[in-house]
């Protein structure tokens, strides 16, 4: 790999001296070229394989090296962006300063896109629920030079070069991804068959990239397991859903049944409730109080605009002082309107409205009068 160049000293190269600047621009188009060729054309590694890499062993000299490569990539990107933006640079000085910049960045990347591959290689295959799946990072570091691939100001042959990073990128996580499903096959296998829910095998799908890997053609037993598995559980759930229907069918059944039956039972009920408020209001017509107060609760409540009266003793005084005032009058025929029964009269000129409530052994229990 190349150790990576003084962008600076490059660039002030190709403003003032024009041979070592295309000196310059020749290392990087050729560092360029010879990395993303490695990266083509080297074997994927497998998992646990530290020899990608001559002399990159570890991770920790991997992770190393790859931080270096994005700093100088991301000082990079943002004087390529500045060079744009130049005013004091002529057409000519631009377009040199630009292809130098991005023949840079593109042999960056390439060396970075060797190390992600190699770092890939060392990290742990198990897929764990909650965890990043294992080739997470790498399709990770793929974005990213799919990104730079697209960068404004990238001069177009560089562009091209980091594309071709990105398909090689592309070759490596397809190897990775289908030892992650065959190196994790037996637990998922497992872990499908003790799914009980629809909810906990799609989780199981989604963790193992089940989808993914049937699409790239791998672990089609498993992948046909899972699907016997979810064919068996829609069909339990199906069964089940039809049980429910069924029970809660019964049960609005019976709750109309009910309701029928106790509209039936409030109104035979209302029928002899009017028959109660008919024989009271006959008797109040004719001033026969102790026929009235028969068909009275003895905890009677009388609410009148003039006040609210409770028991026998206060209605039946109430009704005295209304008859001695002058303005007695008449309660009405009561009838049955909107489930109750209500009577129309007059007293005093004026028309009253009386409404009737009752008690459980039939007797009044409230008379709400309103004008």
């Amino acid at each position: 790999m190349m150790a990576t160049r003084d962008l600076a000293l490059a660039l002030s190269l190709a403003c003032g001296f024009a041979a070592q600047a295309a000196s310059e621009l020749d290392a990087a188009r050729t560092d360029a070229e010879k990395s993303t060729n490695v990266l083509e054309q080297r074997p994927c590694p497998d998992f646990g394989d530290k020899r990608y890499l001559t002399g990159m062993t570890s991770e920790q000299q991997i992770v190393q090296s790859a931080e270096r490569e994005r700093s100088y990539q991301d000082t990079a990107m943002q004087q390529l962006q500045q060079i744009g933006r130049d005013k004091q640079l002529d057409q000519r000085q631009r377009t040199n300063l630009q292809t130098l910049a991005s023949w840079s960045i593109a042999a960056s990347m390439a060396n970075w896109s060797l190390l992600q591959v190699a770092n890939q290689a060392l990290q742990n295959p198990l897929v764990a629920r909650g965890q990043p799946y294992p080739s997470a990072a790498l399709e990770g570091a793929r974005e990213r030079i799919r990104r730079v691939a697209e960068s404004s100001g990238l001069q177009a042959d560089a562009a091209e070069a980091v594309r071709r990073q990105v398909h090689a990128i592309d070759r490596c996580l397809t190897n990775f991804n289908k030892s992650v499903f065959q190196l994790n096959q037996p637990q998922f296998d497992a872990e499908v068959e003790k799914a009980s829910t629809l909810a906990e095998l799609s989780q199981v799908e989604q963790t193992y990239r089940a989808r993914e890997a049937a699409n790239a053609g791998h672990g089609k037993d498993s992948v046909d397991r899972l699907a016997a598995r979810k064919s068996a559980l829609q069909e339990e759930d199906r069964i089940a859903r039809e049980k429910a229907n069924a029970v809660n069918a019964a049960d609005a059944s019976r709750r109309r049944a009910d309701q029928e039956k106790q509209q039936a039972e409030y109104r035979a009920k209302l029928s002899t409730y009017l028959a109660v408020a008919k024989r009271f209001t006959d008797a109040s017509d004719r001033g026969d109080q102790r026929a009235a107060v028969a068909e009275m609760a003895n905890d009677i409540v009388m609410s009148t605009p003039t006040g609210t009266y409770r028991g026998i003793d206060q209605v039946v005084e109430a009704v005295r002082r209304q008859a001695a005032s002058g303005r007695a009058g008449s309660l009405g025929t009561p009838q049955i309107t909107q489930d109750r029964i209500v009577a129309y009269g007059k007293s005093g000129g004026m028309g009253i409205r009386t409404i009737f409530s009752f008690d459980g052994s039939g007797r009044i229990s409230r008379m709400d009068i309103s004008i």
